[in-house]
């Protein structure tokens, strides 16, 4: 099982509690994407034996005309697991920077697994500009077992044709022609620390 994330220098704080959390409960060491972290601290990743990749340099940019209030920031996030992806025979977790792992657990899924937005949260959007970018499923945390590199070149796809592209958005459209493994948000996608929490997804980064 692999873990690889993205993280610019605002997350690192984040980015080393994942890291420490994952080999503590998973004996795994997460893949850093680099999305802007400083020159020291790429280095004193290295010294703590991970594994830091540069962001792809064919990203697609946000267009203009989104709702209000809203630009997404992870545009990044297909081209990126398709490059990871593509070297690694193995089930893979994606997980954003500030999500770390509560618990051990075993690899849930057997091929695609995401987390579902609540009903009350997605019912709150309906009718509204935000609808289409808000679910059904997160893409903070993505289990991807193996087999799994078609759902993320449609992904990428998705996100280089649309106009008003986001991550979530365009994963949850390429996701509707693949079987999903549903998992309990409040288990492995959780911004409340439970007993039986195994991922805990925090929230934003850490400004100074």
């Amino acid at each position: 099982m692999k873990i690889v994330t993205a993280a610019n220098a605002n997350y690192y704080d984040h980015l080393l509690r994942q890291i420490v959390s994952a080999h503590n409960n998973l004996d795994v060491i997460p893949d850093v994407f680099d999305l802007g972290l400083t020159d020291v601290q790429v280095d004193a990743l290295g010294m703590m034996g991970v594994d830091v990749w540069d962001k792809p340099l064919l990203t697609p940019e946000p267009g203009i005309g989104y709702p209000s209030g809203y630009r997404p920031k992870a545009l990044h996030k297909p081209t990126m697991l398709v490059e990871y992806c593509d070297m690694y025979d193995e089930d893979v977790i994606y997980m954003d920077a500030d999500a770390w792992v509560a618990r051990p657990f075993d690899f849930p899924s057997s091929g695609l697994g995401l987390t579902r937005v609540r009903d009350v949260i997605m019912e709150s959007y309906w009718g509204t500009p935000m609808e289409e970018y808000v679910g059904p499923y997160h893409s903070g945390i993505v289990f991807l077992g193996k087999g799994c590199m078609s759902f993320l070149l449609d992904w990428e796809k998705d996100i280089s044709e649309d106009l008003l592209p986001s991550d979530k958005k365009s994963m949850n459209k390429a996701a509707t022609a693949y079987h999903v493994t549903e998992l309990d948000e409040y288990e492995f996608n959780s911004r409340t620390m439970l007993p039986f929490t195994k991922i805990f997804h925090s929230q934003g980064p850490v400004t100074r």
